[in-house]
Parts: C-alpha cells; sequence; structure tokens
C-alpha cells in the first residue's frame, strides 16, 4: 500500500522560507525542525504527515478509549493547554484531549504548554513552531542535571559534552520551546503573529492542522494528533530534501548508521518507501541498538519520522492505513522524547499511574 503523508509542509515551508529571507534574514536551513542563533529570536518551522495513494479509507472509525488525566500527587507536572479554532468540532476536541491526557499521564516536567488546533482540508496533519539553537554545552549540562531513566543515563553515556556537538562539531544544537524549557532552559513561548500563519492571533509552543475528515476516514486521527504534538514537543531532524543543515536538531543526536557512526547526511533518494542508502535509525546505545528506522530519503516526508510501517506507527511519515496507531510509555517516539529532555513517569501504563 502507498503512504499518506502528514501536511501541507512543502508548499507551506516555501512560502515561509521567502518570509524569513524577507523580513529576518534567517537562513532556509529547514522549516520542519531547527534552529535560530540566539534564544530570544527563534525561526519558525513546520513539519507534516501524509497518507499513501491507495490506502484503505474507512466509512467510519472508532473513538479511541477515553483517558483522565491524573492530578497532583500523580508525579506528573506536565500540562498542555489547547485552543480550539472554531472549525474543531466537539468529537475532535475530545479526541485532542484524550491524547493530552497521555502526555500529562507520561511525562513530568512542571511546565506548561500552548497549543492551537485547528481543521484544514490538504494534507494529513501540519505543525509549526519555533526553533532556538542554543550552545550545545548548555543543552548537554541542562540534559545532564535532568537525567531520571536509565535510558537518559545509556543516553548520556553515549552523547559526549563538550563546546561542539559530536554530530558535525557545531558549536550549537537546534531546539524547541518546549524541549528547552523541560530542562530549565530560557526558550519561551512565541506569537504566532506573522504573515501566512496558520494561527496568526495565537502565543504559544505551536500551532497545529489536522484534516479531521481524512484522518477519521482512515481511522488515523488519535495517531495524527500524536504525531504532531511528538513535533511541537521536540521531535523531528535538521535535514530538509537534500540539504545537510549546518545546526543540528537534538535528535539527531541520536540517529545512526551502524554502531559508533552516526548519520547525519541528507539523500537524494526519492523512494517511498525509503530503503536505499545512507541507512539512519534512531539509537540511545551509540547505534548498537536500532530502536526505529528514520525515513532517510528526499521523498517528502520528514527526516526525523519513521518509515511507513505496517501496522503503521505514530511517528511513520507516511501512514499507509492499515491500522490505528496511538502511544505507549514504551513507544520509541516516547522514549526519544525522554531522552531529548522529558522525564517519564517511572511507574506508568497507559491511562493509568501504578502506585509505587
Amino acid at each position: 500500500m502507498a503512504a499518506i503523508r502528514r501536511g501541507l509542509r512543502r508548499n507551506y515551508s516555501l512560502f515561509l522560507v521567502a518570509l524569513i529571507l524577507a523580513n529576518s534574514g534567517w537562513s532556509p536551513e529547514r522549516l520542519c525542525a531547527q534552529s535560530q542563533t540566539e534564544p530570544t529570536s527563534p525561526r519558525v518551522v513546520s513539519s507534516g504527515q501524509e497518507v499513501s495513494p491507495g490506502a484503505t479509507v474507512r466509512l467510519t472509525s472508532a473513538a479511541p478509549p477515553a483517558m483522565t488525566p491524573q492530578a497532583g500527587g500523580s508525579g506528573t507536572g506536565l500540562t498542555i493547554i489547547p485552543t480550539f479554532n472554531a472549525n474543531i468540532d466537539a468529537a475532535t476536541q475530545a479526541a485532542i484531549n484524550n491524547a493530552i491526557a497521555f502526555y500529562q499521564n507520561t511525562f513530568t516536567n512542571n511546565i506548561t504548554i500552548n497549543i492551537e488546533f485547528h481543521n484544514m482540508s490538504t494534507g494529513l496533519g501540519q505543525s509549526v513552531a519555533f526553533v532556538f539553537n542554543v550552545p550545545y554545552a548548555t543543552y548537554h549540562a541542562a540534559l545532564q542535571g535532568n537525567a531520571t531513566s536509565t535510558d537518559d543515563v545509556t543516553a548520556l553515556a553515549n552523547t559526549p559534552s563538550g563546546s561542539t556537538n559530536p554530530i558535525n562539531g557545531n558549536a550549537n544544537i537546534g531546539l524547541k520551546s518546549p524541549t528547552g524549557r523541560a530542562i530549565g532552559l530560557n526558550t519561551p513561548e512565541q506569537s504566532f503573529n506573522f504573515p501566512g500563519s496558520p494561527c496568526p492571533t495565537f502565543t504559544g509552543s505551536g500551532c497545529i492542522g489536522l484534516n479531521v475528515t481524512l484522518a477519521n476516514s482512515i481511522g488515523n486521527l488519535t495517531a495524527t494528533v500524536e504525531h504532531e504534538i511528538d513535533e511541537v514537543l521536540g521531535l523531528g531532524s535538521a535535514l530538509n530534501g537534500t540539504t545537510t543543515p549546518a545546526t543540528p536538531a537534538v535528535e539527531d543526536l541520536f540517529r545512526w548508521a551502524s554502531a559508533g557512526v552516526r548519520s547525519y547526511s541528507a539523500n537524494t533518494s526519492t523512494a517511498n518507501p525509503c530503503v536505499s542508502t545512507p541507512a539512519a535509525f534512531f539509537s540511545i546505545d551509540g547505534g548498537v541498538t536500532n530502536l526505529n528506522q528514520f525515513n532517510n530519503c528526499n521523498n517528502g516526508g520528514d527526516y526525523g519520522d519513521w518509515i511507513t510501517h505496517t501496522p503503521p506507527q505514530v511517528q511513520d511519515a507516511f501512514t499507509n492505513g492499515t491500522g490505528s496507531a496511538s502511544l505507549t510509555n514504551t513507544s520509541s517516539e516516547v522514549r526519544a522524547l525522554d531522552v531529548i529532555g522529558f522525564s517519564i513517569v517511572s511507574k506508568h501504563r497507559r491511562g493509568q499511574l501504578v502506585t509505587q
């Protein structure tokens, strides 16, 4: 089956490149995930997911099981506040709130994240966020000071400190507002009042567009919501098309070609499914263990997303409509958020905290 990619990324990205060059002097590294020199002057970025042509379309989709956010005493400190555009219906709002409950039940970082949600008619899903360039040494020190899980310890053992990042020797690393704030850095939420913004009156961490009709037709609404929230929180690669930007994103620290060999290079292949070399996979132990395969191709999908799986996974760049994905606390997407800066509740089942 062919896949459906989330988003309007190509056309919207071209517009934002022009906007950035005309108004800010920012370099067009990537509008899917990356950075700006000063934490007070972030760059706007966009990413998305699509559906394969020929994917199975369903007439109806089952609603996900309801989850209740855990309140004080649960160990969770994360708060996500949704702002709903008038074109988001009540059923979709309920699905979004249900997805938000998962993150609030899963991560303990004591921060508040504001996200706007709106309906759209093109693509499957799209997120727009701001990314900051932060000195790598600053990021690594903050990450080390907030390590709480076994994965954090393993990841840090394979992510050296120093004045430059181990990916390409640049002094900086790109990260989004929630990632920085999760580990105590000054990466504040921003106003989205820029020309062409999908949410021009909003101030927050990101705004997310959902093709509600299409997502429901393939039983993929929850996965689309979670995919885009993941990217607002911080997932994504700096790689774009055939371009390898000078400033990598934080998730690029965990991009490997083989044990001990990092992978940070754009690919000219337009294959979908992405089967060509150079390969890249997500690993936290220096490339020894492949936890998931990145979509490492110039095929219109994001380099920071996964290849297409059957059944689908939340962060697949292209979803083939063969199942309804959703996150659990052991999903590779959640493990990626953990090692870039978010802290996971130590004992957790989806929708329920287990008494210690």
